[in-house]
């Protein structure tokens, strides 16, 4: 949803007594709010879901259901809502309450005020599964044979033709901004050929397919596709819990040749009879498989990667991107650990586990939240698997994402998610291989690197919004790892600094605040404050807030933020006053 910026400093909510609150973003279509500070206000945060309802104007049959809350490093408190209508989610709608010493400090997100809208379905569970299927078209699923509808249910929890029904926005409009919401069937559709694991949403009452969210991100949008997929995925982490349990000899650290970094130091284990790729060093374990250029995402059937001494010295074109692999994970896992005190992918240490030589002629790699599994091809025409550093920790990042904004795979929500883990990429290069190019994603690749975080138009990416480059199609998700380069280059400026005019002829001069101070910053971004429907304009409303979080209002690092948006098209420079700009 496109958000603007008010010129009104505030808003007097109705139902309220003469409270009001400073309102800096609102949806444009419906008017709701979707950033509201409340800095010296002195709301108590027992009085939040009153707050709530006046500040959003709720309705009696609208909801909204706590589902997640923590407590930050700063002290701070971060509750997230989930908006229900009449008993039924709303798809991608949360809202974020934020606290202080038990006082209410700002509330951001998306919700829908709800004209009067039927949640009596027209159209049957059966002919809305039809229309799904339509709008993939694949010409294989995986549940078309014994095994894989076996494997599809115990991965999803529920047959493939069960919709679940839910309420979202209709997001077929041609820019993007997605429109009135709908009673919808949500299916989890996964097709083999030509692969993709999507959630369709279709109209419950017309048939109309409002929405195909993809559940697997890619790091090149060139290559998404792969035309030979054939076997049945299973879901398999209690499995693979279990199997990590034997009785096989514990961790045997040692150096291997990896094929992009040199030798590095990653974890292995004895079998008895050789070397595995498995590490339990950290609180989250890390174990690579090879998929033996299978298409399947099960981690059970596919083959270890082993050695008979533990030294890697004769390792195929076959094991060295496994050693890769494996070796990003845990400096990925160790850099969120030691920069922002995050426990793994999910923040609870869940497992990281790599498939690598998927297909035999595929380049590219993915994350999966299904399957909770990284994948990496084999190269084709020349060139070499997706395993370096910054691809294996941009992969990890998607996971992070998942878990924390979950910010759609579409437009400019899509483009957040793909910038948010080049970003990650180039902090975990820059920390544990300074040598490299942590502004390209990808250079060791034997085709050349894939985006330039600091010259994005080299590889035909917009460094301004809206400017050379910018993506408008449908396309790429509507151009999701195109439209990526504004984080992109964005972060590049704030981290390292730039003097330069922008395509909108807007000069500017940023002073950069180094790699700890940025990625701190960004990082509260992603956790704290963006929801699944952010966009560009509601990321500088977060970075403006987070930096005051962490660094306080008028502080260089705050400055220096809301000026990095302003070079890349977002937003106004840097006026005083604390807020961060007009």
């Amino acid at each position: 949803m496109k958000h603007v910026l008010l010129t009104a400093a505030a808003l007097l909510v109705a139902g309220s007594s003469v409270f009001a609150q400073k309102v800096i973003l609102e949806n444009e279509r419906n008017l709701t709010p979707t950033f509201v500070d409340l800095q010296a206000r002195g709301i108590k945060v027992e009085n939040a879901n009153i707050t709530l309802r006046q500040v959003l104007n709720m309705q009696d049959n609208d909801d909204l259901v706590p589902v997640q809350q923590f407590t930050d490093e700063l002290g701070m408190t971060h509750t997230r809502y989930q908006q229900y209508y009449q008993g039924i989610r709303v798809e991608y709608n949360t809202f974020l309450v934020h606290a202080k010493n038990g006082v209410l400090t700002s509330m951001n997100g998306e919700f829908e005020r709800m004209s009067p809208i039927s949640t009596t379905p027209s159209l049957s569970e059966g002919d809305a599964f039809t229309a799904a299927l339509a709008a993939v078209d694949a010409n294989a699923y995986a549940w078309e044979n014994a095994q894989g509808r076996a494997a599809y249910v115990e991965a999803m929890g529920h047959q493939p033709e069960k919709g679940e029904l839910v309420i979202v926005n209709d997001w077929n409009s041609a820019n993007g901004v997605h429109m009135a919401p709908r009673l919808a069937y949500k299916f989890t559709v996964h097709a083999e050929e030509p692969f993709a694991i999507d959630f369709v949403f279709v109209d419950a009452q017309n048939g109309k397919v409002l929405l195909r969210n993809p559940d697997v991100h890619h790091v090149d949008w060139t290559n998404e596709e792969n035309p030979h997929a054939a076997c049945a995925h299973t879901h398999d982490h209690d499995a693979e819990l279990n199997l990590s349990n034997t009785n096989w000899a514990p961790l045997a650290a040692t150096n291997v040749p990896t094929r992009y970094s040199g030798t590095q130091s990653v974890g292995t284990q004895n079998t008895g009879s050789s070397y595995r790729l498995y590490d339990d060093s950290r609180a989250a374990y890390v174990h690579t498989k090879n998929a033996n250029t299978s298409s399947s995402w099960s981690f059970t059937s596919a083959s270890e990667l082993t050695d008979s001494d533990n030294n890697w010295s004769g390792s195929t074109a076959y094991t060295t991107g496994g050693l890769d692999a494996q070796w990003a994970s845990g400096k990925t896992y160790d850099y969120f650990a030691s920069a922002h005190g995050r426990a793994g992918i999910d923040d609870n240490n869940m497992p990281m586990r790599n498939l690598v030589n998927a297909y035999s002629n595929w380049f590219n790699a993915q994350w999966s939240s299904s399957y909770n599994t990284m994948r990496y091809g084999m190269g084709s025409n020349g060139n070499s698997p997706l395993t370096t550093l910054d691809v294996g920790a941009h992969e990890l990042v998607h996971g992070i994402t998942s878990s924390s904004s979950n910010l759609v795979y579409s437009y400019e929500s899509g483009a957040l998610n793909e910038g948010m883990s080049d970003c990650f990429a180039a902090a975990v290069e820059m920390t544990y291989a300074p040598s490299k190019q942590p502004w390209k994603i990808g250079e060791e690749l034997s085709g050349g690197y894939i985006r330039s975080m600091d010259n994005p138009n080299e590889k035909g990416d917009p460094d301004t919004y809206g400017g050379t480059y910018w993506h408008t199609s449908s396309a790429d998700n509507g151009g999701v790892h195109v439209n990526s380069a504004i984080l992109n280059h964005f972060f590049h400026i704030l981290v390292v600094g730039k003097s330069s005019t922008n395509d909108n002829g807007d000069a500017f001069n940023v002073t950069g605040i180094g790699l700890a101070d940025a990625a701190s910053i960004l990082y509260r971004v992603n956790n704290v404050y963006l929801t699944s429907s952010s966009n560009f304009a509601a990321a500088r409303s977060a970075t403006i807030t987070a930096a005051t979080d962490l660094f306080g209002a008028g502080s260089n690092q705050l400055i220096q933020a809301t000026n990095a948006w302003y070079a890349v098209g977002v937003g106004a420079a840097y006026s005083g006053g604390g807020g961060g700009g007009g």
